[in-house]
């Protein structure tokens, strides 16, 4: 690599030769690799090219083989799922979108009150179009474009990015609890294929999970996510209290998820409406799967195999392949309804207030 350097500085002028040769022999002499050009362009240092890579391989294997299973599963039972699909009823599928759309404005509101109570309120609109921009970073690999795209945005209200990376934190921790508190609450009614799912006893695990609200064991949770996030830790002023009332509404909003779900699959077949409660909780389990799953971006792949996976437990395997891609395409284009709707009505106010 720097043989390459050195031999293009005989195609440069004089005077920028020389400043770059300069340039070689200080970066040969610390011993540290030189891919920085001073007069070209800043090359991509080949760890980074390898690491892009291998991120791209494992997303591609990954959710190659997922959907070769639900590919598989829907192939050999073509005969039963095509007439399914030939009644597929629209009005459910209204009601999925509907109820997604509430889901996500319900999550703008949530932080919004996180916002609030860390005494960085947001005007109503201003807020949810900020939560509704930063959202599309899902879509992007890598997991960190919704938290740099709603810093950016908040700085740009004049709140200190310590606070935005706080409320973020918050609102994931407080999903990711509500999350796990309504798996646990529904696997006694999991059917008995489930490893260890009639035992009463799961329901022990509830507290542990409850005790993640105290507040000083949350702080020290938080501060762990904000280390991840490459922030400084913090103290909070949250009562016990206000947690428990802010994790409540991150569980109503998993129990909105869990009747869009339970829509979702209506479309194509019946299901027991044991789904409504017990659909919130698997669709977290996805979620939080999808999300750890740093390669995949928005959870791609990996959620609609987990999705399917616990499905499985409760509908037919092959129906339970349909719904999860189903469920990917009616999320999408809720989400998209409700982007389109954040704008239309946010839209006018923002530029207002920009041209005030």
């Amino acid at each position: 690599m720097r043989n390459r350097e050195f031999q293009r500085t005989a195609f440069y002028p004089e005077h920028k030769r020389k400043i770059l040769l300069v340039h070689l022999f200080y970066q040969q002499f610390r011993g540290t690799p030189s891919y920085t050009n001073p007069y070209g362009k800043t090359k991509r240092h080949p760890m980074k090219k390898n690491t892009a890579f291998a991120r791209n391989l494992i997303f591609l294997l990954v959710a190659g083989f997922i959907s070769y299973q639900l590919g598989r599963q829907i192939w050999l039972n073509w005969r039963e799922v095509y007439p399914r699909l030939a009644s597929f009823d629209p009005f459910w599928a209204l009601a999925a979108i509907l109820l997604v759309a509430g889901h996500y404005l319900i999550g703008a509101l949530l932080w919004e009150n996180i916002l609030a109570k860390l005494l960085a309120p947001l005007p109503l609109g201003k807020g949810v179009r900020i939560w509704a921009f930063s959202q599309m970073g899902r879509y992007i690999p890598g997991k960190v474009w919704t938290v740099l795209g709603r810093l950016h945005l908040c700085e740009r209200e004049n709140i200190p990015k310590l606070t935005t990376s706080i409320s973020i934190s918050l609102d994931m921790l407080l999903a990711v609890i509500a999350a796990l508190l309504l798996f646990l609450l529904g696997l006694p009614f999991w059917p008995s294929p489930l490893p260890l799912a009639n035992f009463n006893y799961l329901l022990l695990l509830v507290p542990p999970v409850l005790l993640l609200l105290h507040p000083r064991i949350f702080e020290h949770t938080l501060n762990f996510l904000l280390r991840l996030l490459k922030q400084e830790p913090v103290r909070i002023n949250l009562g016990f209290g206000i947690l428990c009332q802010l994790m409540l509404l991150a569980l109503c909003n998993w129990l909105i998820v869990g009747a869009a779900l339970f829509c979702v699959i209506r479309t194509i077949y019946v299901v027991d409406f044991k789904i409504l409660f017990l659909g919130g909780g698997i669709f977290a389990c996805a979620w939080i799967l999808g999300m750890l799953a740093i390669f995949a971006p928005s959870g791609i792949g990996v959620r609609e195999g987990v999705l399917a996976y616990l499905l499985g437990f409760h509908i037919p395997a092959y129906i339970a392949s349909v719904a999860a891609i189903l469920a990917r395409l009616l999320f999408l284009l809720a989400e998209v309804v409700f982007f389109v709707l954040v704008i239309m009505l946010t839209g006018g106010k923002a530029k207002k207030e920009t041209s005030g």
